[in-house]
């Protein structure tokens, strides 16, 4: 979702997505070099797999290099544990940062020709429901450290969901969370610290901005490439901690009053005008936090990879529909392992020190990053919690329901065009409601049948 185009790119802090999408591998090379670590870190579109060696009694797989399809925000992390790894074994490994545009079709060449090239995969929620099944082995049985000490409402990301078997795990845990301007909300007569905690509480403030000269909050709805219409509707709709789809995603499960008072608060967002209407055709949220960081902006929902700059700002697990409540998605990054891969064992071996209780605390603790942590006892440790402004309020947003629902079909254009019939005064919440159910429903039954 990042946009990562013209010059303007040099100046504007750098996000995950802008990382993802750039394919920059520098950050690994960088990292190797200052511990010493003589490990290759580089672009590697085209490798030739070297077949695995029966490992010595103790482990060694010397003179073994693993080719690894990596995620670009995720180098510096993956470096610390293959500097373990190749420590302990003796082995290498090579990261190619394919661009996030060029993932999708890669990884399904891939499949289409049970591609031997990689042999550890990078995946997230939605290429986990598109591909995983696929392309990735099961876990079970070959991972050997203990799986309690992950966050539980991370796990279902890294699912396949069609058959309910773990594939792949977080290198990190992120999402999204809402962020206010304390002195915007000073300037209203608002409680600074104390912000309201519902959307229906926040959509009555604005009033009180627009007054001022201040515009309540600005969120590409209708963005450029679409998908953020679906995006934030399940941010709130998900505060209700009910399902959006079912688990095997078959159904459509937010037919029932929890999906229609999600379009209601919404519809009353954009009439109201809390929503700024010139900010619902900006490119994307990295575009959103932009203009928030200029000021003069109430608040926004905030990715856990931006870097806020305002001088008086506030972090906070969302608002929730319901008061009490709090909902949001999340956006972590992780590995598996190809099913298609000649070096299975080598890729095990890597997997279990790249997800041992030992590597996640480095990955927190000695990257630039600090990635929040997937680990509770991490996301719940001080030390960790000191370093990352996020990781403390992602410890609580996490405790709401975060799923992002992916699914094999693509129902991001159901709701792009019915957030925008609703925008224009096309749509009453309840045809944007009825629209939206059927539209869904309609993909469900072209998938089962295709």
């Amino acid at each position: 979702m990042a946009h990562d185009q013209g010059s303007d790119a040099l100046s504007r802090p750098i996000s995950r997505r802008t990382l993802l999408k750039s394919g920059a591998a520098a950050g690994g090379a960088a990292f190797l070099a200052a511990t010493g670590a003589g490990i290759a870190a580089a672009q590697s579109p085209s490798i030739e797999p070297t077949p695995t060696p029966v490992p010595t009694g103790d482990g060694s797989f010397a003179g073994v290099t693993l080719n690894t399809f990596s995620g670009g925000y995720s180098i510096n992390a993956e470096m610390v544990g293959l500097a373990t790894w190749a420590a302990a074994t003796g082995g290498n490994a090579i990261f190619d940062n394919v661009p996030f545009d060029e993932k999708p079709i890669k990884l399904a060449g891939v499949i289409a020709t049970q591609d031997p090239s990689w042999d550890v995969i990078y995946t997230y929620d939605n290429f986990m429901q598109r591909f995983g099944a696929r392309m990735l082995l099961p876990l079970e049985g070959s991972y050997t450290h203990d799986l309690s000490d992950f966050s539980p409402s991370i796990l279902p990301s890294f699912t396949s969901q069609s058959d309910q078997v773990l594939r792949g795990l977080p290198i990190h845990f992120g999402g999204f969370q809402w962020t206010w301007n304390k002195d915007v909300f000073e300037a209203i007569g608002a409680d600074p610290d104390s912000p309201p905690s519902t959307w229906d509480e926040l959509i009555d403030l604005t009033p009180k901005f627009l007054e001022k000269g201040f515009k309540a909050c600005v969120q590409p709805w209708l963005g450029q490439g679409g998908t953020f219409g679906a995006f934030y509707y399940k941010q709130m709709y998900n505060s209700f901690g009910v399902p959006f789809l079912s688990n095997d995603r078959t159904q459509a499960l937010f037919g029932g009053p929890e999906g229609l008072r999600t379009f209601e608060v919404i519809e009353k967002g954009l009439k109201a005008g809390y929503w700024d209407p010139d900010s619902l055709n900006i490119t994307n949220e990295h575009d959103a936090f932009q203009l928030w960081n200029q000021g003069g902006i109430g608040s926004l929902v905030i990715g856990s990879d931006n870097t806020p700059t305002l001088p008086n700002f506030g972090l906070s697990k969302q608002p929730g529909v319901n008061a009490g409540t709090t909902g949001s998605v999340e956006g972590s990054d992780g590995l598996g392992i190809s099913k298609y891969g000649v070096q299975q064992d080598a890729s095990w071996s890597f997997f279990n020190t790249m997800f041992s209780p030992e590597v996640a605390r480095s990955v927190v603790l000695d990257t630039e990053e600090h990635y929040p942590p997937a680990r509770l006892s991490l996301q719940n440790d001080p030390e960790v919690q000191a370093l990352n402004i996020f990781i403390p309020v992602w410890a609580e947003q996490s405790k709401g329901q975060v799923n992002l629902w992916s699914s094999p079909y693509d129902y991001a254009p159901v709701f792009d065009e019915v957030i925008s019939k609703l925008s224009r005064g096309e749509f009453s919440a309840q045809q944007a409601h009825d629209t939206a159910v059927t539209g869904v429903q309609d993909l469900i039954t072209q998938w089962l049948v295709s």
